[in-house]
């Protein structure tokens, strides 16, 4: 089979599984209460030896010149944790109660109301000099309920030394960006927009209905 048709064939074999596993109550950008936290949980421990793309679904977004972007909503964020807790992979009340139990910090941080809600979107990708990605400022661009707004994330994580890929003499770096959840959930669809001072942009099109 051609390199291409068989990653054609794990695309649509991963948002298979994706469709088949997540939680029904699951909607794009859910806001977190007790039950979507559990349901988080036990799509988490359901595809605890999936790897990442395959755990993150749509999540997982590519873009061009070998650019990826990584989404963890909040419902996103719980379930990639709970796959790395080693716990049995059994969604029974008991194995979900002790997940909840492993997880209360970062829960409990979610679920702080002085600190709102955040999306993190964690993009890699590759550039010319070891420090490239740190000169990289992002904002999103979107539109929903007719309008169009600009967003700038509220911090960020810039990586200051990044690592050979290996290949052209290019460097790969991930960077992370957080946006408050409000911000973006009444978005229909947007634009993740990094650019640096040169003017030289990364985007990726990201549509609200299509993420978890």
């Amino acid at each position: 089979m051609k390199p291409f048709k068989t990653r054609a064939l794990a695309v649509l074999t991963a948002l298979l599984l994706l469709v088949w596993t997540i939680p029904q109550s699951a909607k794009a950008l859910i806001k977190l209460d007790s039950d979507s936290i559990n349901d988080a949980i036990k799509y988490g421990l359901q595809n605890e030896d999936a790897g990442l793309y395959e755990l993150l679904g749509p999540n997982w977004i590519e873009g061009k010149d070998g650019a990826l972007l990584n989404v963890y909503s909040p419902f996103m964020l719980i379930a990639t944790m709970a796959a790395k807790k080693g716990l049995p992979s059994d969604t029974g009340d008991a194995n979900v109660k002790e997940a909840r139990r492993r997880l209360v910090r970062i829960i409990s941080r979610l679920e702080d109301p002085h600190d709102p809600l955040k999306i993190k979107f964690a993009v890699s990708f590759l550039g010319p000099t070891p420090d490239f990605a740190s000169h990289y400022a992002a904002r999103i661009e979107g539109v929903g309920r007719g309008r169009t707004a600009e967003v700038k994330p509220v911090t960020n994580y810039l990586e200051k030394q990044a690592a050979d890929a290996g290949t052209g003499g290019l460097f790969q770096a991930v960077n992370s960006y957080y946006f408050n959840y409000d911000d973006l959930v009444n978005f229909e669809e947007y634009d993740l927009i990094l650019e640096n001072p040169e003017g030289k942009q990364v985007i990726f099109h990201v549509k609200n209905s299509e993420i978890y």
